[in-house]
């Protein structure tokens, strides 16, 4: 317990000292200082490596903090003749400086370094970390930004299909209730658990591919509800789901507008096909349902609101590995969705 609390204590007071601005740049120089010595020390003896090392690093400071000042102040101002002043005097500053340190530790007035190509080669090198470093924290700011309007475009086009499915749905529960149906409470059961998965699924972003496909199912049984007889409807699934998973309530506006133009619209009943198949890692959902006779274009024709939300999605999730096909003749309507999970 002891060891683990003075662990702890170690990295929080780490985490300060990172966190402060002038600690943090003391372990840069820091760390300059032991790269210097590292290279030199193989060639050359210790004293004289601890002396050089000392030399290269004591020479940095002035020419990088100098001509951060006067980029802030001058070139990033666009005041650009001031800056190429303030840079011909940070270079004779730092020349100056880095000769007087050589001979100084040197002990001898007649030796001297090249000072200015010490202050030309830190200004670059600094000026290249400086522009780096800020294009990485402007890259990652973008890919931030960009990823929460994802987000809240995603939840934007989950709010557009959950209302629509659910305002169908209703219609057909009222009715019912017109007609003072035995199936009413069936249909009222089916509703409630298609809400609950509707409200579980919209808190995640993806879903077992078996509860989406159960929903499907759910949904179409709810349909069948409002057809006498023994409607022409099908659903179909086939391969292994497991762990396979999906975006929810991505397949509902297939199977819903094949009711609507496959059923609803055609006078003679039509008929509603759903078929779904996994093979590997390749997850195919086919929906096929009548065109009612003179039908030309309709919400599917037309690119209608729930079908440019499912594409939609599928670029934002999918990027790319979701394939949608729509083709139609004068008989029937047919959409294949095929998605790499």
């Amino acid at each position: 317990m002891y060891i683990r609390t003075m662990k702890q204590r170690f990295v929080d007071t780490l985490k300060r000292l990172w966190q402060n601005r002038i600690s943090r740049h003391v372990l840069y120089w820091l760390i300059i200082y032991a790269a210097f010595y590292a290279i030199i020390r193989p060639f050359e003896s210790h004293i004289f490596a601890l002396r050089l090392a000392t030399f290269f690093a004591a020479s940095g400071p002035i020419p990088v903090y100098f001509h951060l000042v006067i980029v802030k102040r001058y070139f990033e101002q666009r005041r650009y003749v001031a800056y190429i002043v303030g840079l011909a005097i940070v270079i004779a500053l730092s020349s100056t400086f880095s000769n007087f340190l050589f001979r100084m530790m040197e002990k001898d007035p007649d030796s001297h370094s090249s000072g200015l190509g010490f202050a030309v080669m830190y200004i670059v090198v600094s000026t290249g970390f400086r522009y780096y470093g800020r294009g990485v924290k402007q890259q990652y700011r973008l890919q931030e930004a960009e990823f929460k309007h994802l987000q809240t475009e995603l939840a934007l086009l989950k709010s557009q299909i959950d209302p629509h499915f659910f305002f169908n749905t209703l219609n057909n529960l009222y009715a019912l209730s017109l007609e003072k149906s035995d199936r009413v409470p069936g249909v009222i059961l089916k509703l409630s658990e298609l809400m609950r998965y509707v409200m579980d699924s919209s808190q995640r972003k993806t879903v077992p591919l078996e509860e989406e496909l159960r929903f499907v199912k759910n949904y179409v049984e709810l349909e069948k509800l409002r057809f006498s007889g023994t409607p022409d409807i099908e659903v179909r699934i086939a391969g292994t789901m497991n762990g396979k998973y999906i975006a929810p309530m991505l397949l509902v506006p297939f199977v819903e507008n094949s009711f609507k133009h496959g059923m609803s619209n055609t006078a003679k009943g039509g008929f509603v096909s759903v078929v779904s198949q996994v093979q590997g890692d390749d997850f195919y959902f086919t929906v096929e349902n009548s065109k009612p006779e003179g039908a030309v274009n309709d919400e599917r024709g037309s690119e209608g609101m729930g079908l440019l939300n499912v594409k939609r999605r599928l670029e934002l999730l999918y990027h790319g590995s979701g394939q949608l096909s729509i083709k139609e003749d004068e008989k029937r309507y047919k959409v294949e969705l095929r998605i790499r999970l």
